[in-house]
């Protein structure tokens, strides 16, 4: 099986636009493009969107018929769109292509298929489309869009909904158009009215490709930006790098999603996979020995400094990292950590201490400095408080004389 990672679906639902478009003379004579409007806070690297939700296996798709849909169906799948495009212009396109797993033997119903959207339309209504005709549950199938056996439709631009047979007759069918974005979508649910569920795997445009390295237990996860800016440092690197789309990652390397939103799939000890995202912070990325994937605070806060002159003290800032997972996973500070598995929650590293508050789930956490565990349930908050620190230092010369007397001054 092919592997590959991403997002949570429910996390652009709200950027998902359905489209009726008329045939395009595939398989089933009419098709509904499932396409998404591009999210402002995607990457554009293969965005899913619908309840396409990227797992260990591929980017996991469902349809069937569900009246409170624009069109009835459900849908799902993913696209690449704005910068990610490795070019706009449909000629300079060399590769079009992906894998899929059906759950169910018979006619694709037009899909899953590829959907190359043109800029002379808008939502995607002018667009090239190609589908399958048939498949066998279970088996894994190539769709290429530069096959001699491609069948391309095409729907606007100068030919209007008609079979125009490959690609470049759909790019003839758009003079002067460029590429707004391809998509790989799964929307048949009119076909299979008890649901069609597809794992969708290795989609390709040019250069840019879902790819489907395997996370490897104690050794590396799959990492997928979801959106904003994510930078990744690798172990033994001196530089950060953007994380532009799905790759692995090894463990040790340090993760900022100050301004992003990333999504880890990691490997479990009994050979299964597990999914977390994070956000609005930075950590040190490690899998330790009971398969728990561990995202360590990056960073210290700042301000916390006490005898320094006021005019010196540094404006207070904390260190702070959202988590939101399905899986064996833990964060850490420097006076605490939370074990989670299936939980959303706040870990914060304070002047005071390290802070934990629970939103969904439940929190075990371990502060360092008590040695004992506490259960935090949602809607709840602990401290794991700082410890004091007496100071101990002779400012004013008089700590030899108070040893002989056993007393030791606090300041």
């Amino acid at each position: 099986m092919k592997w590959a990672l991403g997002i949570a679906a429910a996390a652009l639902a709200a950027s998902i636009v359905l489209l009726v478009t008329p045939g395009a003379g595939t398989a089933a004579g009419n098709s509904i493009v499932c396409a998404p409007v591009p999210s402002p806070s995607g990457t554009g690297y293969w965005t899913p969107f619908g309840d396409g939700q990227w797992t260990a296996a591929g980017l996991q798709t469902s349809s069937q018929p569900d009246p409170s849909q624009p069109f009835g169906v459900t849908c799902g799948g993913a696209s690449v769109y704005g910068p990610a495009l490795p070019t706009s212009d449909p000629r300079q396109i060399t590769a079009l292509s992906f894998d899929f797993v059906p759950s169910a033997t018979g006619p694709s119903g037009d899909s899953p298929r590829l959907i190359v959207c043109f800029s002379d339309g808008s939502n995607c209504n002018s667009n090239g489309d190609l589908a399958p005709t048939a498949w066998t549950a279970g088996q894994s199938q190539h769709v290429d869009g530069f096959a001699p056996a491609a069948n391309w439709g095409n729907q606007g631009g100068t030919c209007g909904s008609k079979t125009v047979g490959s690609f470049s007759a759909v790019i003839a069918c758009h003079p002067g158009a460029t590429v707004t974005q391809v998509a790989v979508v799964n929307d048949s649910g009119s076909q299979y009215p008890a649901g069609e569920q597809a794992v969708l795997n290795n989609m390709t445009v040019n250069n840019v490709v879902a790819h489907d390295t395997p996370p490897v237990l104690g050794q590396q996860a799959e990492i997928a930006p979801l959106s904003g800016s994510v930078l990744v440092k690798a172990p033994g690197s001196k530089h950060f790098v953007r994380v532009k789309t799905i790759q692995p990652l090894r463990y040790g390397a340090v993760v900022h999603t100050t301004r992003g939103h990333i999504q880890v799939i990691a490997a479990t000890p009994g050979g299964g996979f597990q999914s977390g995202e994070f956000y609005a912070g930075g950590f040190n990325l490690t899998q330790l020995h009971n398969g728990y994937v561990q995202a360590q605070l990056a960073g210290k806060p700042t301000g916390c400094e006490s005898g320094k002159p006021k005019a010196n003290i540094t404006r207070k800032r904390t260190v702070s990292l959202w988590g939101h997972v399905k899986g064996h996973y833990t964060t850490r500070g420097n006076y605490g950590s939370a074990s989670v598995q299936g939980t959303i929650w706040l870990t914060e590293n304070r002047c005071s201490g390290t802070f934990f508050h629970v939103v969904e789930g439940t929190l075990k956490i371990r502060d360092f400095v008590k040695h004992k565990t506490i259960i935090l349930h949602a809607g709840h908050s602990y401290l794991a408080r700082r410890p004091v620190v007496v100071d101990t230092f002779d400012h004013d010369g008089d700590l030899q004389a108070d040893r002989g007397s056993g007393l030791v001054h606090g300041r």
